[in-house]
């Protein structure tokens, strides 16, 4: 059976948008309004902190996105390990960390299949936010990678690394309240939810 790769691995530019920004992690559960620690501000304000992204829900958004597009039957996602965290300072700065592996399962074409996604490394970069919008510039991505493997039938591919596809210079679209930071990139269809650490 011949299988094309490229029809089968998500463009690095759609997964590290759900990266989007860049914090994550094992969501944690923030302190109910007016506790202690719990945070009220809104805005860039709110965006200052340490963050852990919801990678169990982006694996279900990953999961339900390849199966709309053909790209196995039947499947389902999950987080193996790891997380995604992000630091974003007053002064602009933002500092991230990903050693997330998410795997996929299900059949193609009756066949079993098995999609392994592993996202390592991480960046710096300026950033601002412009009403709802979040500007990322400045990257410095150069030890982040996403690399994929595919088996079908128990037979293996593995792509050579992603190092590009970073969400520079794409406005994404954040809300920030308390304690939960939502952020969709305007060319992805992911939506990733940080938790603040």
């Amino acid at each position: 059976m011949t299988v094309k790769p490229a029809i089968l691995f998500v463009p690095a530019l759609l997964v590290v948008a759900l990266s989007g920004c860049s914090p994550t992690g094992t969501p944690t559960t923030p302190p109910a309004p007016g506790a202690s620690g719990a945070s009220t501000a809104t805005g860039s304000d709110c965006v200052v902190g340490n963050w852990t992204a919801d990678l169990d829900d982006l694996a279900q958004q990953l999961t339900a996105y390849f199966g709309s597009h053909g790209i196995g039957e039947g499947l389902t996602g999950s987080l193996v390990s790891g997380s995604e965290k992000g630091e974003f300072t007053a002064d602009g700065k933002a500092t991230a960390t990903d050693d997330a592996v998410f795997r996929f399962e299900g059949t193609l074409h009756g066949v079993p299949l098995k999609l392994t996604q592993t996202h390592a490394g991480g960046f710096t970069s300026d950033w601002a936010l412009t009403g709802d919008t979040f500007d990322f510039t400045n990257f410095d991505g150069a030890h982040y990678a996403i690399t994929s493997t595919i088996e079908i039938n128990g037979v293996s591919n593995t792509s050579a690394p992603s190092e590009t596809g970073f969400a520079q210079d794409i406005p994404i679209t954040t809300t920030c309240t308390g304690d939960v930071m939502t952020m969709k990139p305007t060319n992805s269809p992911f939506t990733t939810t940080w938790h603040r650490d």
